[in-house]
Parts: C-alpha cells; sequence; structure tokens
C-alpha cells in the first residue's frame, strides 16, 4: 500500500482523537471499509455513471464483488482503528500480508510495522518535511473547489450526515459528514492538520475541505475512471491495550535515514 494513500484512509477514518483542550480523551475502535470499482465495469452492468450513482445503495454494488473481483475490476479493503487518545493504530490487509501503522500524535511519530518481515518502518514530521524538498515538482496540487452544500440529510450507519458536494480536476465527489459528537467534529480539525503536516503529497484531500462541517462518515468519489466510497461502518467506544501501539520486542526498526542508505 502506498504511504500518501495509507496516510489519506487513515485521516478519513480517525474521527475521535481530541485536541489538547479537549478534557475527555476517546478510547475505542473504528471500523472501516474502502471499495474501488472501474466505471466501465458498472456502466457493463447497467448503471447510470452520472452523479445518479451517489443515489445507489452499497449493497447493491457489493452484490456484485465475487464477480468484479474476479474480472479484476474491484477491489474491497476493510480496516479496524484502534485509538487511545492521541495514540492511533490501523491494521490493514496487504498483498504483501497483514501490516499496521501506528501514530503518536503527540510526538509527530508514524509507524508501519510489518509483522511477516518482524521489522518496523519509523519516521517523523521533520523526516517528511525533508522527503517534501526532494520529490520532484509535479506541477503543484490538484485543484478542488469549495464544499458545496447539497440540502440532503440522512442517516448512516448510526450516524446523522448531511450531504456536500466537491468538484475536483478528476472528478466530483459527494461527502456525508456528522456532527453527532461535537468533541468528534472539534477534534476532527486538528486531526487534519496534524495529517497534512505527516503527507508527502501537496494535494488536499477531501477530508480537509469539509473538516469544519464535520468528520467523513461516507465519502463517494465519481472519478475519470474509478468510483471509490469510502466509509465508516461502526464507531465502538470501549477500553484498548496499551501493547497494540508499540511494535513488538525484537523487531528490526528502520528509520527514513536507513531506507535513503539503501538507495
Amino acid at each position: 500500500m502506498r504511504m500518501k494513500s495509507s496516510l489519506t484512509l487513515l485521516a478519513a477514518m480517525i474521527l475521535a482523537v481530541p485536541s489538547a483542550a479537549t478534557a475527555q480523551q476517546f478510547e475505542g475502535v473504528i471500523k472501516h471499509r474502502t471499495i474501488s470499482v472501474q466505471k466501465y465495469a458498472l456502466e457493463d452492468r447497467g448503471f447510470d455513471m452520472s452523479e445518479a450513482i451517489f443515489d445507489v445503495a452499497t449493497e447493491r454494488i457489493l452484490a456484485l464483488r465475487e464477480e468484479l473481483e474476479a474480472d479484476g475490476v474491484m477491489t474491497v479493503e476493510e480496516a479496524e482503528v484502534y485509538i487511545k487518545g492521541n495514540l492511533i493504530r490501523m491494521d490493514m490487509a496487504t498483498e504483501e500480508g497483514p501490516v499496521y501503522a501506528t501514530m503518536d500524535l503527540d510526538q509527530g511519530i508514524m509507524r508501519m510495522v510489518q509483522p511477516n518481515e518482524q521489522m518496523y518502518m519509523e519516521w517523523t514530521e521533520t523526516d517528511m518535511e525533508r522527503m517534501k524538498t526532494m520529490m520532484p515538482d509535479r506541477g503543484g496540487a490538484s485543484e478542488e473547489g469549495e464544499p458545496r452544500a447539497t440540502g440532503q440529510t440522512r442517516t448512516i450507519n448510526g450516524m446523522t450526515c448531511v450531504a456536500y458536494d466537491i468538484e475536483t480536476d478528476d472528478g466530483t465527489t459527494r461527502v456525508w459528514v456528522s456532527k453527532d459528537n461535537a468533541q468528534l467534529a472539534k477534534a476532527f480539525v486538528g486531526l487534519m492538520e496534524s495529517m497534512s503536516a505527516m503527507s508527502m503529497e501537496d494535494e488536499t484531500d477531501e477530508s480537509m475541505l469539509v473538516a469544519k462541517y464535520g468528520f467523513p462518515v461516507l465519502m463517494l468519489r465519481l472519478g475519470r475512471d474509478k468510483y471509490e466510497i469510502e466509509e465508516t461502518l461502526s464507531v465502538d467506544r470501549k477500553s484498548v491495550s496499551d501493547g497494540l501501539f508499540t511494535p513488538p520486542a525484537g523487531y528490526k526498526k528502520m528509520t527514513m535515514a536507513d531506507m535513503m542508505r539503501g538507495r
């Protein structure tokens, strides 16, 4: 999984990290799912791939999962995020096997742990800033407009949401955001700023554009070639072990400097 997509997914999923001024910190588990499918595959099966697709229930698309995955035109990724105050862990399945990312927002440290290799990669905000200066200029950030309120409201996975549309240089994104919990909504703004500092890219994610309206429960992206669905399936407040956020003893540590020396 690419670093940028991992960070964007992590940012979109972490809905409960409190700011320093917040008296009560969140602790629990969030479940998330990302679906990506080629537009032509849905068109071939009778779907209208205009913005009307935003009104199609996700279950209708998932009903075709076995067929579309076999054709190599659809991927479904599920992940769990464990949160304990400003400590975060996201478990993911990749082609190379299970991996998990941890973040310490207080210290600005992120780790990507690969159990099959018994190793982990560690980098800091300073590392990311240094890497940005070494990356080739890609001609600037993608163009994204201001979110436009659609006036639509609905309940998604138990959360009351309102919809905003965002025009990008790749297509249109509809984002359903919730303010059911004021603590989560306020925390999300500070979280997006922290994630932006850790990102390798200059482009702005839709999550950042809607942060002032709430946190994203459901994002529907209609691009040139793909249709993507990112959904927060559940938010479960419960106790989380401290040990989940620390790499196992004996795992080999690699830093950004080690990676650059390897190159």
